[in-house]
This record gives structure tokens, C-alpha cells and sequence, in this order.
């Protein structure tokens, strides 16, 4: 009799490792190619990115994922592309760099701007704006926000 059920305890143990699956036949791709509407909100703006009264803005995003790299196309940031690479798999940063008399007052300074993506899931990111401006006259301010993006189109 226990030989019996050992044998029974044994093939039910080896039909259920049999049966397992290792998860990636459920598992998705995640994609940051498409359009993205992108809500963002100031948390510092000591640059002067939006008005005094202004909290908060939209953009539109429209990201090429290649391999690692990426492409993003904006609407309403200060530069008009980006180019990053992923971090993992549901993150990256893209960014942008202007050298230069960017004011036109005499003073060369530097725009750097990066934009994250983190936690993509499905069609859903949550997102960063960084913008730094450092000139030869010792003027440095930065601005950052946080937003949500979402995919509205592949």
C-alpha cells in the first residue's frame, strides 16, 4: 500500500512538472513604437518653460524603437527630436543637446534635455522632462517634470 501511493505521489509529481509552461508562450512584446499623448506637470520650472500661472501641458510623442535605440519626435518641447536607448525593457531615455549663443545675447550656453520613459505597460508610461541650461557666465537652471503617456496609435 505505500509502495502504491509513493508511486502515485511520484507520477503525479512528474505529470505536473510535465505540464508546466515557462511562461513565454503568454508572455508580450512590449513596444514603445507608435503615438503617444503625453500629460505632463511642472514640478520645478526655473527655466521659465511655461507661463507663471501654467501647472501643467500636453504634448504628442512619436517614438521609432529600432533594436535598442530610439527615435522620439515631439510637438511641444524645445527640441524637435530626441535619440536614446533603452534602459530595459519597458524604459529609455532620449535626448537633445544645443551649444551656443541659444538667447542671442552674446553668452554661449548649453540646452540639454532628456525625456524617460519608465514602466511601460501595455500602452501606458509614465514619463520625465529634464531640461538643463548652463551658460559661460555661471547662469545654470533646470526644470523638471512628471507626466503620464499614453499610446493612442502603432
Amino acid at each position: 500500500m505505500l509502495r502504491t501511493g509513493l508511486t502515485l505521489l511520484l507520477l503525479s509529481t512528474l505529470s505536473l512538472a510535465g505540464c508546466g509552461s515557462s511562461g513565454s508562450d503568454t508572455a508580450t512584446t512590449r513596444s514603445f513604437n507608435g503615438l503617444w499623448e503625453v500629460f505632463y506637470n511642472i514640478v520645478v520650472d526655473d527655466c521659465g518653460l511655461l507661463e507663471q500661472d501654467e501647472i501643467s501641458f500636453e504634448d504628442e510623442h512619436q517614438i521609432t524603437e529600432n533594436a535598442n535605440t530610439i527615435m522620439l519626435d515631439t510637438t511641444q518641447l524645445l527640441s524637435a527630436s530626441y535619440e536614446g536607448a533603452l534602459r530595459s525593457e519597458d524604459s529609455f531615455t532620449a535626448s537633445s543637446s544645443i551649444d551656443g549663443d541659444i538667447f542671442g545675447v552674446g553668452i554661449n550656453c548649453t540646452l540639454t534635455e532628456d525625456v524617460a520613459y519608465n514602466d511601460l505597460k501595455d500602452d501606458t508610461a509614465s514619463t520625465i522632462y529634464n531640461v538643463r541650461i548652463k551658460c559661460d557666465d555661471g547662469t545654470v537652471c533646470d526644470s523638471f517634470t512628471r507626466g503620464t503617456a499614453v499610446k493612442v496609435a502603432e
